[in-house]
């Protein structure tokens, strides 16, 4: 029988993770992972991204440990096999092979998987979900032959699939049981603001509407609906939630809900077994609250803690973080940050309007913001988790927090946070002030959120600490511009309305960086005497989609540069090292 000090039980980023902090922190304890996947860890991010689900970017770009990573840190990983059993007493965790691994400390970080649409016919072929890599390939593999598909449910995931299934060509029909989208976690006005995108981008929606049955002999060949209405497609890709896999637990002893109960340092009530990421319903000390969330960040952030108190070489320590969800699509940006569950005793303070091209709304319990949901306000997500986890008091700020002329930032002018811990108290020294940064994508990088994704998931629990992002990604008519200490750069600068927004970001900018091929010569086909043949066949939709294009400028054409960060693809520790160089031009103490 196999023993291990430490016994991981999912190979996702929670899990993952800490092993990765474990291997920092005790070098020699033995360490095993198992998962139910035949794969090592990947980006479920880039799932959704338009760049990889279209096929522009080489398909290992996906993959964010190698298999020598988990060799060289003496990792075990044990692919494709699925935990069935737990006895703590013994400290034993049964496998479906029929064997037995003892451990020492043990983290259930088993995730979550889309939940299954219990409709009849859905068992056909042509009915998909998109919640892991072979999910994604299944989705992928038939869209080439596909012409129509039938979105089921309202929601990030129906969003984000009815945005790539569009630029893919495909006809969309999105059918929903709400009245509106997102009915009820949003309010009607956020609801009709989505589907007013997604209408103008070809999506036919039907409100109130239920799929009786799935037509068609083994595939699919349409839908039923129960008001007796056809609809012909060729795949139905459902989104109607997910469920935490824990059923195999239920004999253990350990204390379940929706997900697995802990307390604020994702301790279960079973001695040395902890819990991290979606499947962690734990006591957030943030919101006051017994609370499951499901998102990477916070995924990534928890297995960090729970890892440090399995090793336990020191104090333990509690999980304390706002967590927030973000997506892009459709020219539109959504954000959720904290607690938006619209309970009765809870006040909602909205912030801008449906005519404005952006709109929030602010939520508040007792005296305190607990979340806020934001169209198009993306700008003012990290402020907002700021205001949260310092127990910002609400009464007499009302109608400033209301007012769009306010900046929000402005409420934390009094407020001094060590970057060192993320603590924050009333200022009785000057606070410490984080880099502004905007990071902008034109052109030929709109689509491709590769290098900024990789980057912030490795790096973002240090980054947070000094740096403010006040603007990310997409250029949208809407954007709410700020002044930046930093401001990056990637694509070709490719029509009169690029320069004169990069003109004005540069007003903005106390430095500006040009980052990738395009954005520093033009286009990526200089580089290309160096690239490997999946590199070339990677970037081949750039230099087709723009070589053409009667003016296409590299960045210092229009503007000072005052840094270059070259690569396409980018390789992601020069990155690092080039922002490192930025970072100490403006603060050399850092």
């Amino acid at each position: 029988m196999a023993k291990y000090k430490y016994l991981i039980i999912g190979g996702g980023v929670a899990g993952t993770t800490a092993a990765e902090t474990i291997r920092k922190n005790d070098p020699e304890g033995s360490l095993a992972i198992i998962s139910d996947e035949p794969h090592r860890f990947y980006s479920r991010i880039m799932l959704s991204k338009p760049a990889f689900f279209l096929g522009k970017v080489p398909f290992d770009k996906i993959w964010l440990k190698t298999e020598q990573w988990y060799a060289d840190n003496k990792i075990e990983l044990i692919k494709n096999r699925r935990a069935i059993s737990l006895d703590s007493s013994k400290k034993l965790v049964g496998i479906d092979d029929g064997k037995e691994l003892e451990y020492e400390k043990l983290l259930l970080s088993v995730g979550a998987h889309a939940r299954r649409w219990p409709v009849e016919g859905a068992d056909k072929k042509g009915v998909h979900y998109y919640r892991s890599l072979d999910e994604a390939k299944g989705i992928m593999s038939q869209l080439k032959d596909a012409k129509s598909v039938v979105l089921i449910g309202s929601g990030f995931v129906s969003f984000e699939t009815a945005d790539l299934l569009r630029m893919a060509g495909k006809e969309v029909t999105l059918v929903m049981l709400e009245n509106y989208y997102w009915e009820p976690l949003l309010d009607e006005k956020s609801g009709r603001m989505i589907e007013a995108a997604l209408e103008k981008d070809g999506v036919k929606i039907l409100h109130k509407k239920e799929v009786q049955k799935v037509l068609g002999e083994d595939k699919v060949e349409g839908v039923l609906l129960k008001d007796g209405t056809q609809l012909t497609c060729d795949m139905i890709i459902a989104g109607i939630g997910v469920v935490c896999g824990h059923d195999w637990l239920a004999s253990s002893g350990l204390k379940t809900n929706r997900g697995i109960l802990a307390n604020e340092y994702l301790e279960t009530n079973l001695p040395d077994v902890y819990t991290a990421g979606d499947s962690s319903e734990f006591n957030d000390i943030v919101l006051g609250e017994v609370v499951q969330l499901g998102n990477w960040v916070n995924a990534q952030e928890q297995g960090r803690i729970s890892a440090m108190n399995m090793v336990g070489i020191s104090e333990k320590k509690p999980f304390k973080f706002v967590s927030f969800y973000t997506t892009q699509g459709l020219g539109m940006g959504i954000a959720m940050v904290g607690d938006v569950r619209p309970l009765p005793d809870r006040k909602i303070i909205s912030r801008g309007s449906p005519e404005m091209g952006a709109y929030g709304r602010i939520f508040v319990a007792g005296d305190e913001i607990v979340g806020a949901t934001l169209i198009n306000r993306g700008g003012e997500l990290m402020t907002l988790a700021k205001l949260i986890e310092i127990d910002f008091k609400v009464t007499g700020h009302e109608e400033e927090l209301g007012d769009t002329n306010k900046d929000l930032k402005t409420f934390l002018s009094s407020i001094s946070v060590n970057p060192a811990t993320s603590e924050a108290t009333v200022a009785s020294v000057k606070p410490f002030e984080k880099i502004k940064v905007g990071w902008f994508s034109f052109s030929c990088c709109e689509d491709n959120t590769i290098v900024f994704t990789e980057i912030m998931n490795d790096h973002w629990q240090e980054w947070k600490k000094i740096f403010d992002f006040r603007h990310a990604r997409v250029l949208k008519k809407h954007n709410i511009m700020d002044e930046f200490d930093v401001s990056f750069i990637e694509g070709a600068i490719a029509s009169p309305e690029h320069e004169a927004k990069l003109k004005d970001i540069r007003n903005r900018s106390k430095i500006l960086v040009a980052v990738g091929a395009c954005a520093i010569v033009g286009l990526p086909a200089g580089q290309r005497n160096a690239f490997t043949e999946d590199q070339k066949n990677a970037i081949q939709f750039l230099v087709d989609k723009f070589g053409a294009l009667s003016k296409v400028l590299k960045v210092a054409d229009v503007v000072k540069v005052d840094a270059e960060i070259p690569g396409c693809p980018m390789d992601p520790k020069v990155f690092l090292e080039k922002t490192t160089a930025v970072v100490k031009m403006l603060r050399p103490e850092l």
